[in-house]
């Protein structure tokens, strides 16, 4: 994951768009991808960046309103689907989830799943980006994750109803709770009625937020306790 974020955000430094491919598609589809967007450059995460420019440090800063990223959603049928933000766009979520939920140094946030998905790397950077420190769960198994942030006394859990259930079953198998932990953030789906009961059980002090939004807009709505519709 270090490897991925460093050449994300030297990409981002430089004023370049940064694609950002997912490594489990097939190398068919991934060729033709690559062969429709021709980047100049293409890195993976087995490989080294290229030697650094010794002159980069005096680039200007980019425009917060070029785009910066592209990542994609998969369709139903087809290529992936491509979508493009600008750095503006993710300041402005920036200014409204802080607004929200009050990030700062302090915070180590807990941040499952691949930067091949958006919601994994808005989800560090943010915490990046506040100052905080960032647990980059990645592929872990659920135990595992649950153990570092247990360890790392992690402040925020960033992820998807899959895998904070799969947390939470880990922490139910083995009568653990996780008590630093202040927020739980999920996104992409609902969570369950019962799956919130037993978030409550194992993460004792947080309190639980679903959001709503798009990979192209990030936010558009949250519900905090007794803010979640039945539907």
């Amino acid at each position: 994951g270090g490897a991925v974020l460093t050449a994300f955000l030297a990409g981002v430094r430089a004023g370049c768009n940064v694609q950002v491919l997912n490594p489990d598609w097939p190398e068919r589809l991934r060729a033709e991808v690559v062969e429709r967007l021709r980047p100049d450059l293409v890195v993976t995460a087995a490989e080294a960046l290229p030697p650094a420019d010794t002159a980069a440090a005096a680039l200007p800063s980019p425009s917060i309103d070029i785009s910066f990223y592209t990542g994609f959603t998969s369709g139903s049928t087809g290529l992936p689907k491509g979508f493009v933000r600008t750095q503006r766009s993710w300041l402005d979520s920036f200014v409204s989830d802080q607004a929200e939920f009050g990030y700062g140094a302090d915070d180590i946030f807990a941040v499952p799943g691949s930067f091949a998905h958006s919601m994994p790397l808005y989800g560090t950077l943010r915490g990046l980006y506040a100052g905080a420190r960032v647990l980059c769960l990645g592929a872990m198994r659920p135990d595992r994750m649950l153990d570092a942030m247990i360890a790392e006394s992690a402040t925020v859990l960033y992820a998807v109803p899959t895998q904070v259930q799969a947390i939470v079953e880990a922490a139910e198998r083995s009568g653990t709770t996780a008590p630093t932990v202040r927020l739980v953030l999920t996104g992409g789906a609902k969570a369950s009625e019962a799956l919130k009961a037993r978030i409550s059980a194992v993460f004792p002090e947080a309190e639980f937020v679903e959001f709503y939004g798009t990979s192209e807009l990030s936010y558009v709505t949250v519900a905090r306790a007794g803010e979640r519709p039945p539907a």
